[in-house]
């Protein structure tokens, strides 16, 4: 099952113009480690990296909005 925050992420880098791969490097992550949130879901500390890298609140990814 895919989880909703890694839905989030690709719908939101879609709608920014940027590659999975431009928001890991982006937001300091390791290449692939955005494919591992499909299964799971990501860590508290890697959901404010990628908040910061796509401009979003936490709340966005946590609670589904701004």
């Amino acid at each position: 099952m895919v989880s909703n925050v890694y839905q989030r992420i690709v719908q939101l880098a879609k709608l920014r113009n940027m590659s999975i791969y431009q928001l890991e490097h982006e937001a300091g992550l390791s290449n692939g480690n955005v494919s591992k949130w499909k299964e799971n879901n990501p860590s508290f500390e890697n959901i404010i990296k990628v908040s910061k890298a796509l401009g979003v609140s936490i709340e966005y990814f946590t609670k589904g909005g701004e």
